[in-house]
């Protein structure tokens, strides 16, 4: 799935939420070489190993989870099609 804009924007949530500023979709992509906790921790400190992170990773994954849907953020073209004959194939 393409969820760069989705995870961007629940990320600037998140860090709303908890009294940090908001991050630019370029700072948003440097922090994605990190996990959520260590990307989080990134984002508020410049540091990865900040103890904030795992707390605010916690909160964007819940954030995050409970508002994916296939609707909001839909598979690639041909990427269902491909599922599901693999799944017809005996692929789990």
């Amino acid at each position: 799935v393409e969820s760069t804009r989705f995870a961007f924007d629940a990320t600037n949530l998140v860090l709303e939420r908890d009294g940090h500023p908001h991050i630019s979709e370029a700072q948003y992509k440097e922090g994605t070489l990190f996990a959520t906790p260590q990307r989080m921790a990134f984002h508020v400190a410049g540091d990865p190993a900040d103890p904030r992170g795992p707390a605010l990773a916690q909160r964007f994954d819940e954030l995050y989870v409970a508002q994916v849907t296939p609707q909001a953020v839909p598979l690639f073209e041909g990427l269902g099609e491909l599922l599901s004959d693999l799944r017809a194939a005996g692929c789990r």
